[in-house]
């Protein structure tokens, strides 16, 4: 039985081939799982900006339903399937300054707004934003 010359090269060629797509199929692995922490991460902060808006429209529903809790600094707090939410607010000039924090998983988001005061019988927000940092008291 004789032997060709070049089955040497044959099974080289085999092996690097099977080296490339263990690289390529690990790469994939990799890339994978860095998709999927940042779907998670992005539905995080995506759920924890909503829990914080529902702070805010608890609080001033909290306020519109007793007027006399604009008079002094109060909060709510909940608890909803995606998360959790905190709001607080003080009275300012004629109105309130309403800060909502939420929570969902790693994420938590908050939000400032200002509003009209409930002495006129509705409440408006007059203008909000996004925190970043700490927040000033």
């Amino acid at each position: 039985m004789r032997r060709r010359p070049d089955s040497g090269v044959t099974l080289a060629v085999v092996l690097w081939c099977l080296v490339a797509l263990g690289l390529l199929s690990a790469t994939a692995a990799t890339l994978s799982r860095l998709e999927l922490a940042l779907a998670i991460a992005h539905r995080d902060h995506a759920a924890s900006l909503a829990l914080a808006e529902s702070g805010m429209a608890g609080a001033l529903a909290a306020v519109a339903a007793d007027p006399a809790r604009a008079g002094r600094a109060d909060s709510i707090a909940g608890t909803l399937e995606t998360g959790t939410y905190r709001a607080r607010w003080t009275p300012v000039d004629a109105g309130l300054r309403v800060v909502a924090e939420g929570t969902s998983g790693r994420a938590s988001r908050t939000i400032e707004a200002w509003t009209s005061g409930p002495v006129s019988g509705e409440l408006r927000v007059l203008a909000w934003r996004e925190v970043w940092g700490e927040i000033p008291e």
